[in-house]
C-alpha cells in the first residue's frame, strides 16, 4: 500500500505535495505505517521498499530530498540497510544515477 502512496498510477507520477504525503501518513497507525514502509514490491529490478521504489524512477525525482526525508521520518530507518533485487543498498543507487547524470549530463 505505502508504494502506491509514493509512486502513483503504475509507476509513472512520483508524489510532490510533502504536506499532502505527510497528511496521508498521519492516516495510519504508527506501528502499521513502519511496517508497511518495509514492505518489498515485484516492481524492476524487484525487492523493492517504497523508499527504494520513489529512488528508482528514472525521472529524476529521487533528487526531492523532502520526499525522502517524509519516508525516513516516518520509518524505522531499517529499509535504508535493504538490499533490492540488483542486490543495491538506497545509496547505491543513488550514487550510480548520481555518477551516471555527471557523465552524460
Amino acid at each position: 500500500m505505502a508504494h502506491s502512496m509514493v509512486v502513483q498510477q503504475g509507476y509513472r507520477t512520483s508524489w510532490t505535495d510533502v504536506e499532502a504525503l505527510k497528511q496521508l501518513f498521519e492516516l495510519f497507525d504508527k506501528a502499521a505505517l513502519k511496517e508497511m514502509l518495509l514492505e518489498r514490491c515485484t516492481q524492476a529490478p524487484g525487492a523493492l521498499t517504497p523508499l527504494a521504489y520513489y529512488m528508482a524512477r528514472k525521472d529524476g525525482s529521487y533528487k526531492k530530498a523532502d520526499i525522502i526525508e517524509v519516508l525516513t521520518s516516518y520509518s524505522s530507518g531499517e529499509e535504508l540497510e535493504m538490499i533490492n533485487g540488483e542486490g543495491d543498498l538506497p545509496l547505491h543507487v543513488v550514487s550510480a544515477i548520481h555518477l551516471h547524470c555527471s557523465k552524460h549530463g
